[in-house]
């Protein structure tokens, strides 16, 4: 038995790596349905490639930064293509791209396919970072792109090839400023840490520098120069970081919500920074070595940011988003972790048993998040009332017409509203744009929305100011200028007079 179960784990090991990672992520990621995320970023993308679609939409009507790479192929691909149909092929696609630098990686680090199985499945397809929510894999946004080239950058760092390294690194800058930034800085300080001649540390900062500057200059003039600090006594940082995403940027927003959002993965960031400071560092294999101090400056960047984040209470430093980086640490966590079992630990001669154990933990998982991908695919996820919805929609209103919601507590009842139905939703919550006066708008658009649930003479109020033709409720409402349209089971549609 045990010979049979040794022949299949080698069989299963001499597999290509970079095939095995893409059925991996394809098992556990393919979908027709769009995230919270993709719903955005592809409205965003569709109404880039095509200014027409909703021409006058406040939510879409957005300066793309560096999104232009991602906005211009995801555009395109809806220019041919559904939004389901663009979600399953570009996540194919990041399966696919993704499966490249991984495998290098692993190769690198002489992981074996069953030890990688266990090590994403297992430990890191649930939870991809220890505090502040950042996800690297699933959704195709414009981060994961950068993603695929920073791989590539931390697979060149980890063999010494650093120009390499450098200029994977740059093109991860250019498809996402905030997420090649950040693996720049922690890059260029693993490069100071391990001695690197000076020169070399001197050229390739030079290279980057002058790469970089000028997407600076691109970015700089609308996002710092021209945009106001506060608009009538309301900070816009405060606004982005702690009004809208929190959960992301702002973990002492209060003390209450550090305990329950960031605590218990901070405490486990601590306990790992402890132990690499002071027992990791002896120990002497040169993978362990290096994963080590990358995880070592990595805790450093974020355990000064939390630091900063105690002080910075509008968002200054915090808007760029320094806790994203936590992802990355868990990565190199998991990594370190398997080396360190494997060379210190875990005895060869017991080599059949481990992998047969790891066959067995990873298996389970493997097969719920296949067989729910599976039916993901074969069956769509659809919302027959709000295609009902979107029917009377289009056929009985004008393009013109802005819609607002009021009442419903799952934001997917309005989310992919505007797309299908080509009519203006007068703000989203997800939908939140980068800075500068739309930013300050867009806050209170959602302000009155919510005075709007509290009391509906707000909805009148609200229409002096701007254009709002009908509400959307979750139940009847009954008023003289609500000239009730339509109405299936979950939604209530009416005319404002």
């Amino acid at each position: 038995m045990l010979e049979r179960l040794n022949i299949g784990i080698t069989a299963f090991n001499k597999l290509d790596t970079r095939l095995f990672i893409f059925v991996l992520l394809c098992l556990n990621y393919l979908t027709f349905n769009l995230t919270s995320n993709e719903e955005f970023y592809f409205a965003l993308a569709k109404q880039f490639v095509d200014p027409d679609w909703l021409p006058h939409s406040f939510s879409l009507v957005e300066w793309p930064a560096t999104r232009f790479l991602y906005q211009l192929l995801v555009g395109s691909m809806l220019s041919f293509l559904s939004f389901e149909q663009t979600a399953f092929f570009s996540r194919l696609l990041s399966c696919l791209l993704f499966a490249f630098p991984l495998a290098r990686l692993f190769r690198h680090l002489k992981l074996t396919n069953l030890e990688v199985l266990f090590l994403l499945q297992v430990i890191y397809f649930g939870q991809q970072s220890l505090f502040a929510g950042e996800w690297i894999f699933g959704a195709f946004k414009p981060k994961t792109l950068a993603y695929v080239s920073l791989f590539y950058g931390l697979d060149y760092l980890l063999s010494g090839k650093h120009l390499k390294g450098i200029l994977a690194t740059l093109v991860a800058t250019y498809i996402h400023a905030l997420v090649g930034s950040w693996f720049a800085l922690i890059y260029f300080l693993y490069l100071a840490v391990r001695k690197q001649p000076l020169r070399t540390i001197l050229r390739l900062a030079a290279l980057y520098m002058v790469v970089v500057a000028p997407l600076l200059v691109y970015l700089a003039k609308p996002i710092l120069i021209d945009n106001p600090t506060a608009i009538n006594g309301i900070n816009l940082d405060w606004i982005y970081v702690y009004f809208r995403h929190p959960h992301h940027l702002a973990p002492f927003k209060s003390l209450l919500f550090f305990a329950r959002e960031f605590l218990a993965g901070v405490l486990v960031s601590l306990a790992w920074f402890l132990l690499c400071i002071f027992v990791f560092r002896s120990l002497e294999d040169q993978h362990v070595r290096k994963l080590n101090l990358l995880n070592i400056i990595t805790f450093s960047i974020l355990f000064a940011s939390l630091l900063f984040a105690i002080f910075d209470r509008n968002g200054v430093y915090l808007k760029f988003y320094p806790f994203r980086i936590s992802a990355l640490s868990m990565l190199f966590i998991i990594l370190q972790s398997a080396i360190m079992l494997k060379k210190y630990i875990l005895p060869e001669r017991y080599a059949t048993s481990i992998a047969a154990i790891l066959l067995c933990l990873s298996l389970p998982g493997l097969a719920d998040n296949s067989l729910r991908t599976v039916r993901r695919l074969a069956e769509p996820h659809v919302r027959p009332d709000l295609e009902t919805l979107a029917d009377y929609v289009r056929e009985h209103t004008d393009q013109r017409d802005v819609f607002i919601f009021t009442g419903f507590q799952d934001q997917e009842d309005e989310l992919s509203f505007s797309r299908k139905t080509r009519r203006e939703n007068f703000v989203l919550d997800k939908f939140v744009p980068t800075g500068g006066k739309k930013l300050y708008e867009w806050y209170q658009r959602l302000q009155q929305k919510e005075q709007i649930g509290k009391d509906l003479e707000a909805l009148f109020e609200l229409t002096d100011t701007y254009r709002v033709d009908y509400l959307v409720a979750n139940r009847p409402h009954e008023h003289q200028r609500l000239i009730p349209v339509y109405q299936n089971t979950t939604y209530f549609v009416y005319r404002i007079d």
